[in-house]
């Protein structure tokens, strides 16, 4: 699910802003997004800096700094994503019991990636509770 999803972020962000206008990328997001597309083609891949770079687009799409969400819930990258994944390729709505899935798997992707936030969060904890 996740590499469809990331393909799903790539292709859209190298689309001009009118014809990607499902999508709403923030700064970060859209430089997270062009940092990996610049890793990953050309000949030879530096496997180390498109990591980085992956992990960069999942830290800034899961988990924005400034969520511009509160704004609109459609500007979350995720959501859209989520609802293009209930429509069938002919724009039909696919079953329902088709979507469950697509969110679990979703969700699981996030709290993953959640798990080096919480370990900052926790080393900074520690650090300031050190300080005391």
């Amino acid at each position: 699910m996740e590499l469809k999803f990331i393909w799903t972020l790539l292709v859209a962000s190298g689309l001009p802003d009118d014809e990607r206008s499902i999508f709403t990328f923030d700064a970060e997001q859209l430089h997270a997004l062009r940092s990996l597309t610049d890793a990953v083609s050309g000949q030879q891949c530096d496997f180390e800096a498109a990591t980085h770079a992956l992990d960069l687009v999942f830290q800034s799409v899961y988990y924005p700094q400034n969520p511009n969400t509160g704004l609109n819930t459609f500007n979350s990258p995720v959501i859209v994503f989520l609802l293009l994944e209930t429509l069938g390729d002919n724009g039909e709505y696919r079953s329902i019991f088709l979507v469950p899935p697509v969110i679990a798997k979703m969700q699981y992707a996030m709290r993953l990636h959640a798990t080096p936030l919480f370990h900052q969060w926790f080393e900074k904890c520690d650090h300031l509770t050190a300080e005391r």
